[in-house]
């Protein structure tokens, strides 16, 4: 089925032995000095027990003022090499391939003196960011050119078998060749080829300090995705590819986007699989040496048929190997039920790296943490009677876990279902994607020692009646209902009963509260023709939700026509208007058939009171707490049961 995929390949004189890889992915795991440690290696080798055939290890600054943030690895100086060396001998001793992405960051690189100022082409700031770079100077472009070429040779002497050159993403090469951010009028500005020198100037510095026959990459966005065709085109790119293959480079990696777009470049839920396969597919058209595509691919059949089809020669795996590095062996097997699957939310690897905090993941509780949980988990020195209430993800999390520690797991679930607030939370538009964690999570339960029970809301004196040595309280929250004068009306009603489908909207619907699920409720109600408004107290929506989610959230309300109020308090609801303060002033909004809360949740606990003194270890998780996110239910769940 998959023999395109498990097939080798080489990329110069480096043969991989499938089509499987992961791309370089900051991870935030060094501490600020710049070095690998522990976890880092931990967390890289899994991937290759998993059967990647090649794991780029993130870009690692080539000149200390190029580094893009303060954890960045560095290759800057012969101080790294024991680390790296480190880091490549434990990759070869499981069979990998190591390679390590060089890069300097630009305009996009973070200051560790404050006297510093990045540099790049020109004097232009990038959109997303505070500060204005300084232009370089020739000789400091001479400079940094020959940093790249030092860093690739300590890469070979560390062991690496291939190195990947960051020519994507808005840093510094991708700001040489963009003309939205490269505005010189000497050699390196101008027309294509001038803007291509850099880079080109970049891949030479490399190969003489690695030599023929070690095998380069490199990495480009392919298109910037930028407002009115600005920035880096396609056929800018088609170009570049055929002068990269002349200059020696043995393989490209076709990627998309900078900061501003980033959408593309590291994808949501709502963006579509393997989204930039057809402009890998052009590049093959005009080299002749292995293109690699990036972007979205979470399924190994979807891999397959973009590799039958010509349009790439290897796949990389991004935010996929995070979720679950064994992704290729399960994938050989054909088990493809076993996979986890990323989920798009962009919480843990995307979210957490912008507060410069080491990677996590909702449906790998594992990841970063390799060291300190194993894959397979001993059985516990004594097996104990394990009571779990609630059967939401942090629920079900903590019983796989504990059954596989060898305790006696019993999960209790009121209502029908496994899956609590993750079973409406598929329902909206682009969220479909979480179902398959729930279902990956029900379908490895089934196959765990732990006893499920339905229908059944267990009491704190039927709890106390089994005498379990430990109980899990997972009993998740409530819709929030604050006391505003009206919301016991008949035609007012949560986001879970619309969700549900307890209640069904009659006509035009309002919303009240404009965070990430009040706008995923109205876009629901948008979907299936209902004519909505948000009232949200804030001047903005989704305060709380990751750039790219939030921005395909709104564009859908934008374009099905839902009508956004900011800055509107609600006073007061009527039987079929919304009264609010808005600006100092009192408006009522009329016509409306529903009223919908979607304003919060609030921990739904009944039972860490009651069993208090009464049951040997009581551990909470979750929403239980307070209204978490779904990563924090999972990784807490995971945690307790493991050191149960």
């Amino acid at each position: 089925m998959l023999k395109n995929l498990l097939s080798p390949i080489k990329i110069g004189n480096l043969e991989l032995k499938n089509r499987m890889i992961v791309p370089p992915m900051i991870s935030c795991m060094s501490e600020t000095d710049h070095f690998v440690n522990d976890k880092y290696i931990n967390y890289i080798v899994e991937k290759h027990k998993g059967g990647f055939a090649m794991v780029i290890n993130e870009g690692h600054a080539v000149s200390e003022g190029g580094c893009g943030f303060n954890r960045m690895f560095g290759l800057f100086d012969d101080k790294f090499l024991p680390g790296q060396k480190k880091l490549v001998d434990a990759i070869h001793a499981v069979g990998g391939t190591a390679c390590v992405q060089l890069m300097h960051s630009g305009r996009q690189s973070i200051s560790m003196e404050e006297d510093f100022l990045a540099v790049a082409p020109s004097a232009i700031k990038d959109i997303t960011l505070t500060y204005t770079p300084r232009e370089l100077t020739i000789d400091e472009i001479h400079q940094i050119i020959e940093d790249y070429g030092t860093a690739a040779a300590r890469a070979k002497k560390a062991g690496y078998d291939a190195v990947e050159i960051h020519g994507a993403h808005g840093y510094l090469i991708h700001e040489f060749f963009s003309q939205a951010s490269n505005k010189r009028t000497d050699e390196y500005g101008g027309c294509l080829e001038n803007r291509a020198r850099f880079g080109l100037e970049v891949v030479a510095s490399v190969r003489k300090a690695v030599g023929e026959g070690f095998p380069i990459i490199y990495r480009m966005s392919t298109h910037e995705c930028m407002p009115n065709g600005e920035g880096i085109t396609v056929a800018d790119s088609l170009a570049l590819a055929m002068l990269l293959e002349k200059a020696g480079v043995d393989a490209l990696h076709s990627t998309l986007g900078n900061y501003e777009t980033e959408r593309f470049q590291i994808a949501p839920a709502a963006v579509e699989r393997a989204l930039s396969a057809n402009i890998a597919a052009q590049l093959k058209q005009v080299v002749s040496i292995p293109v690699i595509n990036v972007g979205k691919y979470t399924d190994p059949l979807i891999a397959e048929a973009e590799i039958a089809t010509g349009k790439c020669d290897i796949v990389a795996f991004g935010r996929q190997s995070i979720a679950d590095p064994y992704f290729p062996e399960k994938a050989s097997r054909e088990a493809y039920g076993e996979i986890r699957r990323c989920i798009g939310c962009q919480i843990g690897c995307l979210q957490r790296l912008k507060n410069v905090l080491p990677i996590s993941c909702t449906v790998n509780p594992r990841i970063g943490k390799e060291g300190d949980f194993a894959l397979n988990p001993e059985k516990a020195a004594v097996s104990k009677k394990v009571v779990i209430i609630g059967g939401g993800i942090g629920g079900m999390q903590a019983a796989l876990t504990a059954s596989q520690r060898g305790h006696d797991v019993t999960l209790y679930e009121k209502s029908s279902q496994l899956g609590g607030q993750w079973t409406i939370a598929g329902v909206p538009p682009y969220k479909q994607e979480v179902n398959t964690f729930t279902v990956w999570l029900k379908d490895q339960l089934a196959l765990s020692d732990a006893k499920i029970v339905l229908n059944k809301e267990i009491t704190a004196d039927e709890i106390v009646d089994i005498n379990p040595d430990a109980v899990i309280i997972a009993s998740g929250a409530t819709p929030l209902m604050p006391p505003i004068k009206g919301i016991d009306n008949k035609n007012v009603s949560t986001y879970d009963d619309i969700l549900r489908s307890n209640v069904l909207a009659r006509g035009k619907t309002a919303v009240i509260g404009g965070g990430e699920v009040g706008c995923e409720t109205a876009c629901y109600l948008a979907s299936v023709g209902k004519e909505v408004a948000v009232f949200e107290m804030m001047d903005h929506t989704c305060n709380e939700t990751e750039p790219g989610v939030k921005y395909y959230i709104e564009d859908y309300m934008k374009t099905h026509n839902v009508d956004v109020h900011i800055n509107a308090k609600v006073l007061e609801f009527k039987d079929d208007a919304v009264i609010c303060e808005e600006s100092g002033q009192t408006r009522i909004y009329d016509g409306f058939t529903d009223i919908v809360m979607a304003i919060g949740r609030k921990p739904y606990d009944p039972f860490t009171e009651a069993l208090g003194g009464k049951v040997k270890e009581i551990y909470k998780l979750g929403d239980a707490v307070r209204a978490h996110q779904g990563i924090d239910a999972v990784s807490q769940g995971f945690e307790i049961a493991y050191n149960l």
